[in-house]
């Protein structure tokens, strides 16, 4: 894969009306939102999701329209769960 020649724009800290704004980037039509958070630790137990949001240990965080992709320091599960 030439990435170089998939990734039409990468924006950083993204002026969106979601809270996945650490990144987004577009390969042609298609988007990606990213959104980091810095945890020490997290479980599946700590995200809810419901109605374009995922809420984090209680503070709700909008969803984009398009792909989100959410990324934790450190994220524990046991080896019997399903992941979103």
């Amino acid at each position: 894969m030439d990435v170089e020649r998939s990734i039409d724009k990468i924006e950083i800290e993204a002026d969106v009306d979601n809270n996945f704004d650490d990144a987004k980037v577009s390969f042609g039509d298609v988007e990606y939102y990213f959104q980091i958070k810095d945890f020490e630790v997290i479980s599946l137990d700590d995200l809810v999701l419901s109605n374009g949001s995922v809420k984090i240990r209680g503070k709700i965080h909008k969803l984009s329209d398009a792909i989100n992709i959410l990324f934790f320091k450190r994220l524990d599960s046991s080896g019997q769960c399903n992941l979103i």
